[in-house]
């Protein structure tokens, strides 16, 4: 019982952990507010989208500065890095969805879990390596 009480407590103190918690959360927001952007105040999904990743963006700062990665001091060169990792990955991530859903006519929501899926692992090495770097 012990054994498994501190491999819980290693687990959680992880910092891939904490990010995909965060992930996870995120995941919930940008598809829950993008299909209500979408669906019921009838936006161009692009438009809800990048509502959305603008939302996203800054939720995630925080989230991952205080939580994931456990950091306090130079928050404004942080976040300066920080928005400009994620509008790179912004941009990446909106054609990609764009070609998902209009060249392959795979339906949006379908084609953001895809997106976000494929890029979650480039974010967090580049948040690790570069954004929050110790």
């Amino acid at each position: 019982m012990k054994k498994i009480k501190k491999q819980i407590k290693k687990t959680s103190d992880s910092k891939m952990f904490r990010y995909t918690l965060g992930g996870a959360i995120n995941y919930g927001l940008k598809i829950g507010l993008t299909f209500f952007l979408t669906e019921v105040l009838a936006l161009y999904y692009l438009l809800s989208y990048s509502i959305t990743l603008v939302i996203v963006i800054l939720y995630s700062f925080f989230y991952n500065m205080h939580i994931t990665f456990k950091k306090s001091e130079d928050k404004l060169n942080k976040f300066v890095k920080y928005v400009y990792a994620l509008v790179i990955f912004a941009f990446i991530d909106l054609a990609l969805v764009k070609l998902l859903t209009e060249g392959l006519l795979i339906h949006y929501i379908i084609s953001i879990i895809i997106v976000t899926t494929i890029i979650f692992v480039a974010k967090y090495i580049v948040f690790n390596k570069i954004v929050f770097k110790d």
